[in-house]
């Protein structure tokens, strides 16, 4: 649910292409470490790096609609993201809009830790397994990846709770009807 306003502030098209190099090109060297013979990488670590980019294409497009669907609009994802860091709300919303918007956050952060036995299963184990340094390095990034999951999912955790104690404040403000 970390956002950067750079990354939001380029075109839906431009965020969707660089998801899709960036795809590529962990395809390809995860191809070149796990499906190279002799050096080159053979037919099968191709397809995996096209099925990897192909998968971010989609995720990319999907994450797109998801933001336009929950948000309406991705500048109303980024005001509230920048909520979410800032902890305080901004000085007009709808606080059942935003109520909702904090019950899904929530719901997608319980979902965050299970992405730490994923990596650790399908990553680090298969990395181990074949020992090398450059296997060993891949592990490490995966390790990391980790790492920073579990501490993104705890940072929210607490970001979520103070945003939503700002929106009842708020309501608890407003006059009564």
């Amino acid at each position: 649910m970390m956002t950067s306003t750079f990354w939001y502030r380029m075109p839906a098209s431009a965020r969707i292409t660089a998801t899709g190099v960036f795809g590529l090109a962990a395809g390809i060297a995860l191809s070149s470490l796990y499906y190279s013979v002799a050096g080159k990488i053979s037919v099968f670590g191709i397809a995996m790096a096209g099925y990897v980019t192909v998968v971010m294409l989609i995720s990319a497009i999907v994450g797109e609609r998801l933001a336009r669907r929950n948000f309406g609009s991705i500048e109303q994802y980024v005001v509230y993201a920048g909520a979410l860091r800032s902890g305080e709300l901004p000085t007009r919303v709808d606080l059942d809009t935003w109520r909702g918007w904090l019950a899904r956050s929530r719901r997608l952060n319980r979902q965050a830790p299970v992405m730490v036995p994923l990596l650790g299963v399908f990553g680090v184990a298969r990395a181990l397994h074949h020992p090398s340094l450059d296997h060993t390095i891949v592990a490490g990034f995966l390790g990391l990846g980790a790492a920073v999951i579990v501490v993104n999912w705890f940072l929210l955790r607490g970001r979520i709770s103070r945003l939503a104690e700002a929106v009842e404040r708020r309501a608890n403000e407003l006059p009564a009807d």
